[in-house]
């Protein structure tokens, strides 16, 4: 009698920290918790490419990416149930890249509980739910761990450890609770391969906005009797919600030209039109638009004329608007609009009757823009304005105050300030963390004995002899290796850039690389503005990183 002998082979897979995980049930809470939001996550289809969302409405509501479905004519939302909807875009902004869809969703349709974002602290596990167009039944769970939470270029965002690609755009990040904390987007986070996601607060606020829109129309409350000269204007009004500020004008009442359109969102506009003829009639208007996309255009045609060429005497100049922008990091813009031409000078501190610092414009012109850098951060701030028109008469503006950030986090991910360091030059001189304040720096972690970090040698060294970036201080820091050996191996790699030693491994284990190579990103505040993972794949990269902050 023959026997049948069945040989079973048992492969063992070794999965990284962060892995791909099909929902299995096997009892797990965490599991079990990204499951459920699981159910909520859907697929959206436009112009033939895919990206996800979730559900966080009975009614139907979605949260994705602006850019998933920017330019798109049609919108397919597809549930994991099978179910498809067509989809409507209700709400979205660039500046946060978040959007809201809605489709005319069943009863019972599952949706996902959005939790506070701010308790997203760094070393929380968390999970990015969400499907590939490898595997499209079911949505699959990378788990990770929250790396950095905090505020960069104004937006709120929440960084994971976790190595992604763009097929998970608009996929929620989950905490254990089972509650969307963020929404994986690409637009404005950090560099290829970082788990950065928008905060979901940050989501909420545009939620309040697409409620305020929709019970309440956008409305221009308040108008400013234009001031007119002989070649400029300035127009200034208020709106019920921050919105855009623009005004179209022309010679007659069909208008034909616009202003830049000014897309931060404020609830007071100022408006400079520049280029006018003199002792000429022109007709305007003014516009601003919501973040959901309302929009209030002043009625009638109205009209200005400006002056003639010889005017009278001028008056001493005033400030008409003063705001700070950027108010992220340790480094601020102050924009200045005056009701004339002048130069403008400013003293600023922090104590009002004493301001040691000073910045000035020698142009004469309307609107004024200076960059204050190496500020104090969570710390109130005085400014006197001096301004002088063109016929000599000066006038002040004193102690105007503005309150920067708070401090960012202790850590080493996006939006957090810079661990300090020790490390020493290959000729033995010191370099800390204190000689890359006030200039962007670029930190990358390599070894000698990692091939793929020798392969993006040629890219640090293009960027590093480029006239255009000599202020960016580029550093690559060897660790765990000896001067004899760092020195031969950039001889052969033809390392030009700096290299530092970090033999003892402090500076790493001050950042914590997530892999050598691995490249951070640091403003002139010292604030953490990206991190790349991986490689860097070409000249064209590094150069797009440092000339996006």
């Amino acid at each position: 009698m023959r026997k049948t002998i069945v040989v079973i082979i048992l492969f063992a897979v070794i999965l990284p920290a962060s892995a791909i995980v099909n929902f299995s049930g096997c009892g797990d809470p965490q599991q079990a918790a990204f499951e459920g939001v699981g159910k909520a996550v859907v697929r959206i289809y436009c112009n033939n490419a895919m990206g996800n969302g979730v559900v966080i409405d009975e009614k139907g509501l979605v949260l994705t990416n602006t850019h998933v479905i920017v330019n798109c004519k049609n919108i397919k939302v597809k549930l994991g149930t099978g179910q498809e909807y067509d989809g409507k875009v209700v709400c979205r902004s660039t500046n946060t890249d978040i959007a809201v869809i809605e489709i005319d969703a069943d009863p019972g349709i599952a949706k996902a509980v959005l939790g506070d974002s701010d308790n997203a602290l760094p070393g929380s596990p968390v999970a990015i739910v969400g499907y590939s167009q490898k595997l499209m039944e079911k949505p699959v769970v990378l788990k990770g761990l929250v790396a950095a939470a905090g505020l960069i270029n104004g937006v709120n965002y929440v960084e994971t450890d976790m190595v992604i690609n763009t097929e998970s755009s608009g996929s929620p990040v989950v905490n254990t609770a089972g509650e969307v904390i963020g929404i994986i987007g690409w637009e404005h986070g950090a560099a290829e391969g970082a788990g950065a996601a928008v905060a979901t607060n940050q989501a909420k606020a545009l939620l309040t906005s697409m409620k305020e829109a929709q019970s309440n129309i956008l409305l221009i409350t308040e108008t400013t009797p234009p001031i007119i000269y002989s070649d400029y204007a300035i127009f200034s009004w208020k709106t019920n919600r921050p919105s855009t500020s623009q005004v179209e004008y022309g010679l007659t009442q069909t208008y034909g030209t616009f202003t830049t359109l000014d897309v931060k969102l404020m609830d007071k506009h100022t408006v400079v039109v520049n280029s006018l003829k003199p002792s000429t009639k022109y007709y305007f208007k003014l516009r601003s638009q919501d973040v959901c996309g309302g929009e209030i255009i002043s009625a009638g045609d109205s009209e200005f004329l400006t002056k003639p060429p010889q005017a009278a005497p001028l008056p001493a100049p005033q400030i008409v608007d003063f705001s700070i922008l950027d108010l992220s990091s340790s480094d601020v813009t102050v924009r200045c609009i005056t009701d004339q031409p002048t130069t403008l000078q400013i003293q600023y501190g922090t104590d009002k009757a004493d301001k040691p610092f000073n910045k000035s414009d020698t142009k004469l012109a309307v609107e004024h823009s200076m960059r204050l850098e190496k500020l104090q951060l969570d710390t109130t701030y005085y400014i006197d304005f001096t301004m002088t028109n063109s016929q000599g008469k000066t006038s002040h503006q004193l102690n105007l105050p503005f309150i920067t950030p708070p401090l960012a986090p202790s850590c080493s991910g996006m939006g957090c300030e810079a661990p300090s360091f020790n490390l020493k030059t290959l000729d033995n001189l010191p370099f800390t963390s204190n000689d890359i304040i006030g200039k962007k720096a670029v930190i990358t972690f390599t070894s000698i004995t990692c091939s793929i970090c020798a392969g993006q040698v040629k890219y640090f060294n293009e960027v590093y002899k480029d006239p255009k970036y000599k202020d960016v201080i580029m550093m690559t820091v060897a660790s765990g290796d000896k001067k004899e050996d760092i020195l031969r191996w950039m001889k052969l790699y033809g390392v030009q850039t700096p290299v530092y030693q970090d033999e003892s491994s402090d500076m790493v284990n001050a950042f914590k690389p997530p892999m050598k190579p691995s490249a951070y990103f640091i403003d002139p505040g010292g604030i953490i503005k990206y991190v790349k993972k991986g490689p860097i794949i070409g000249t064209g990269e590094l150069k797009d990183i440092l000339d996006s902050y």
